[in-house]
């Protein structure tokens, strides 16, 4: 797989840690939501360091396509994008590269989301194609988004914006709001269980920290939802 370039034609500001980056490649990049990207920055002195991003938009928006970037205080590559990019720049990739953590209209559903912080990113991919996508039978989509506070939502209006159409439903988790904490503050078996039941899910997506994914994988499992139903990706802190 060959690395390329994209320049950047818009940046947008999601929250006071986290930047949406409008990329445009020099040939069409064709993924399916789940998928990531390589990207590679490279120093005046030779020194390279790369990280994996998922991609976070329309798989049919063929012009262009988006990466949510998450500021890491003491990363290598996420206080470069955060401080240092600006429109018109170009940034070195490879990709799209997939695994099992991928969804395509063709898989069907009913789809139950799992999202931890940043973990947001992929899945937004799968609710823009299930909603915008070229297909005719649209697929009930049910997201628990977990985050510390409102203040660190992602695509918070998008998501108000996907609530209006009746096949998907948000549900918000603050685990730090007004600094208290409780036991509905977190995604738990009670959500878990009246949502498997309700919704009957084909299968189910969970994104975020390995802590949260490890959390929200055992209790699917001690709910007996399928253990190969359940596609993970894990987003560490070195970015």
């Amino acid at each position: 797989m060959n690395w390329q370039f994209a320049k950047i034609s818009k940046i947008i500001t999601e929250n006071y840690r986290t930047k949406t980056f409008q990329l445009i490649p020099h040939e069409p990049l064709i993924f399916q939501p789940g998928n990531h990207i390589d990207v590679r920055l490279t120093s005046e002195t030779g020194y390279q360091t790369q990280r994996s991003y998922s991609i976070s938009s329309h798989p049919e928006k063929k012009s262009f396509f988006e990466i949510t970037v998450e500021l890491i205080e003491d990363g290598e590559v996420s206080p470069y994008f955060f401080n240092e990019m600006i429109e018109e720049d170009k940034i070195e990739f490879r990709g799209p590269v997939g695994g099992p953590f991928k969804w395509t209209p063709q898989m069907g559903g009913p789809l139950l989301l799992l999202a931890g912080g940043s973990g947001i990113a992929p899945l937004r991919s799968m609710m823009k194609q299930n909603v915008h996508g070229n297909h005719n039978q649209k697929i009930p989509i049910t997201i628990a988004y977990s985050c510390r506070t409102k203040r660190d939502m992602i695509y918070s209006y998008e998501i108000d914006q996907l609530s209006n159409f009746e096949y998907i439903k948000p549900h918000f988790f603050f685990t730090r709001e007004n600094n208290q904490e409780d036991s509905n503050s977190r995604i738990n078996e009670d959500f878990l269980k009246n949502t498997l039941k309700t919704i009957g899910p084909k299968i189910a997506y969970v994104c975020g920290s390995t802590q949260f994914v490890e959390a929200m994988c055992a209790l699917l499992i001690k709910l007996e939802f399928p253990f190969e139903k359940i596609k993970t990706e894990r987003f560490g802190p070195s970015s």
